[in-house]
């Protein structure tokens, strides 16, 4: 949703407010967005696990330890098949005893929601889809802020950066009303980039099932407890863990290109020998896409690749913002 539907629909005056122009590039506008205190809309899906079993039911199903979480903080987790690969991560918050919300990728909503009640069945658990809360990026000139928002909503530090807040929709005038003061609002096709610089991997149809949390990054960005017991796939993890590492990791590019290019796509080196995988992307500039690759280590200093149609475009490895 973008800013004015959303400020309009809770009677506040859009006016007041700073609101960057849609016409800004990705690029610029998650600069600005970093650079000031900012709040960025994400769209997301919405699943609240409910009833007695709800956080021994997670507890055994997914990666981040739920028994740990306490109410108004988030946590990153992921959901694994029994192969150890992931079909879904998501942000996790307790509402209340009994009733957790998992903020899920959009595209990826379905297959959470059916991944998830092939299980639920043996537990004292009801799965549904919610349309009642927003998330929010904040970025971190904000601090000052948030520990007046925890009354209105669960946060999560996702990077150095950035903020992660959910809200519900009826909390929102409250929340908002917290830290409006000398904020900019930025609509969500901006999120995007945002965790895709931050190297926040993001789960989608084509590439749900394809990698263990490590290749990911999800074991540095705190997706995965290595403490708590048992999970659907936790051996796979583990061993990886503590016996060897992952041969492949996902890293942050700069491709030259004015083109989009296809999530699961493959880039090649000059033999024909493919070297990269791409896991997420966005156009950053009219010739240039930010992208999430799933590389070897060899390969990560390498300035071209090419495409299966024998194109070969320029590429550039970043540091994670």
């Amino acid at each position: 949703m973008d800013w004015k539907s959303l400020l309009s629909n809770h009677s506040k005056d859009i006016n007041q407010h700073n609101i960057l122009k849609t016409n800004s590039e990705t690029g610029e506008k998650a600069s600005l967005f970093l650079k000031n205190k900012a709040v960025c809309t994400q769209e997301s899906g919405y699943i609240l696990v409910e009833g007695p079993d709800a956080e021994e039911f997670l507890q055994g199903q997914v990666t981040c330890d739920v028994s740990n979480v306490a109410q108004g903080v988030s946590v990153n987790g992921a959901h694994l098949n029994p192969q150890g690969k992931v079909i879904f991560s998501f942000v996790l918050s307790k509402l209340k005893k009994g009733l957790i919300i998992l903020d899920v990728n959009k595209p990826i909503l379905a297959t959470a929601m059916s991944s998830l009640e092939k299980y639920a069945v043996f537990s004292k658990v009801t799965l549904s889809l919610s349309e009642n809360f927003y998330s929010f990026l904040i970025s971190s000139k904000a601090n000052d802020d948030l520990p007046k928002l925890t009354e209105y909503s669960s946060i999560q530090k996702l990077s150095k950066g950035i903020i992660y807040s959910i809200v519900p929709k009826t909390l929102f005038s409250k929340w908002f009303d917290l830290i409006k003061d000398d904020i900019t609002l930025i609509h969500n096709d901006t999120s995007k980039y945002i965790r895709i610089n931050a190297g926040l991997t993001d789960i989608y149809p084509e590439t749900s099932s394809k990698f263990i949390p490590q290749v990911l990054n999800y074991d540095l960005n705190n997706f995965i407890s290595f403490e708590k017991g048992c999970y659907t796939g936790q051996e796979i993890v583990a061993r990886t863990h503590y016996l060897g590492k992952a041969k492949k990791r996902v890293s942050l590019w700069e491709i030259k290109i004015s083109k989009n290019i296809n999530l699961n796509e493959k880039l090649f080196n000059c033999e024909k020998v493919a070297i990269a995988t791409v896991v997420d992307s966005i156009r950053s500039s009219e010739k240039s896409l930010r992208a999430l690759l799933v590389t070897a280590e060899e390969n990560r200093e390498t300035t071209e690749m090419f495409l299966d149609d024998n194109g070969v475009v320029a590429v550039k490895r970043l540091d994670f913002a």
